[in-house]
């Protein structure tokens, strides 16, 4: 047994994908694209904020109104009639008086458009606002009923709490979705590709035990997929920290007690033996690399939505749920996160990975017994 598993290990090292995905990937591509994004994203909303744009004014002159639009980066252009169906080039909104209403025409399917309208709507509420204050003072009312009393906000949560509450809604997402990723190039080359290599049936016919062979595999890729889990979302939470306001991250400490990080780890490892057995199965199905890959593809999609569903904030984590593999890790990493550590759905949760664990490594183990599907040509 420790033979095959150095073997293994042997060759997920010789492999350069695997160990570009585990090092390179996190640690330079990760960041330096998110960092990217994050300045692209932070340009164009400086750009956005100091242009200006053209808004059609018909049958409304009023200079307060016009001023109140200039005040927005909005240039009033003074036209004899409404648009159409659509909005010509230049012009990214319209404003009609009609009576007592001044309608907005603006295209909701543009975002500049649907930015303009929002200066627009401040710009009119503005002005009436300034009316309100004149029409009183010409009656000599006070104006301060205008604004009869104000309201200020103040956040009982603390900056950790904060930052917890934002790190929850992504790390627990990233953390799965990577203990699936992780670990796939491994589990794939040690079968798929022993076959295309003809390595498998050498191996197969050394060994007494195919029992020996599948355990070896699948402790060597939940390895893998367990160390690079880790290392991923570290990876893409320095990246997430130099995009900065991109992704809310701006100005914010994660701190995360070392507690927590060891529960989320241990609950890991049984996942990871499950992930790790689920795609041994498929490698020793397929029939090449290539093909391989092709099954893995639905699999990561049918995976992403109950991880998608785990990290809505909305949702809450209740008993039963602990039995619903992929989702029950990504909900209970949340609760870690946002709530500390509830030990009924922590224990419920690992236990039931514990047997899907065990349950699909004794599938993929029934498919390497099988020579049908182990030597499908």
């Amino acid at each position: 047994m420790r033979a095959l598993l150095l073997k293994e290990y042997l060759e997920i090292l010789r492999d350069r994908r695997t160990l570009f995905n585990t090092f390179v990937l996190p640690f330079l591509f990760y960041p330096a694209f998110l960092a990217f994004m994050g300045w692209v994203a932070r340009k164009g909303t400086e750009t956005y904020q100091k242009k200006t744009y053209a808004v059609g004014v018909v049958n409304l002159a009023d200079s307060l109104v016009l001023s109140a639009l200039r005040q927005e980066n909005l240039v009033p252009r003074i036209l004899d009639q409404a648009p159409g169906d659509s909005l010509p080039q230049a012009i990214k909104a319209f404003l009609v008086a009609r009576d007592d209403t001044v309608l907005v025409y603006y295209d909701g399917a543009d975002e500049v458009s649907r930015a303009v309208w929002r200066r627009v709507e401040h710009a009119l509420e503005r002005v009436r606002h300034q009316r309100l204050v004149s029409v009183l003072q010409e009656v000599g009312l006070d104006t301060s009923w205008l604004v009869p009393f104000q309201v200020k906000p103040v956040n009982l949560a603390t900056e950790e709490r904060m930052a917890s509450s934002t790190l929850a809604q992504i790390l627990g997402y990233l953390m799965v979705l990577f203990l699936f990723v992780g670990g796939m190039n491994a589990a794939l080359d040690t079968t798929a590709g022993e076959k295309e290599r003809r390595t498998l049936e050498v191996l197969l016919a050394l060994v007494p035990r195919r029992r020996d062979v599948v355990v070896a595999k699948v402790l060597a890729v939940s390895t893998v997929s367990f160390l690079t889990a880790p290392v991923m979302v570290l990876g893409m939470l320095l990246g997430m920290a130099q995009a900065g306001e991109a992704f809310l991250m701006a100005g914010k400490t994660f701190v995360i007690p070392w507690g927590t990080i060891g529960l989320m780890l241990l609950l890991s490892a049984p996942f990871a033996v499950f992930v790790a057995s689920l795609e041994v199965a498929i490698g020793s199905f397929a029939r090449s690399f290539r093909e391989a890959q092709t099954y893995v593809a639905p699999l990561m999609m049918m995976a992403v939505f109950p991880i998608v569903l785990a990290s809505l904030p909305f949702l809450t984590f209740t008993g039963w749920q602990v039995l619903l593999p992929v989702y029950n890790i990504g909900a209970c990493f949340n609760e870690l996160l946002r709530e500390g550590v509830v030990w009924s759905h922590y224990l419920g949760t690992f236990l039931s990975n514990l047997a899907y664990a065990g349950i699909m490594a004794g599938f993929t183990l029934y498919l390497f017994q099988r020579e049908d599907i182990v030597f499908r040509q």
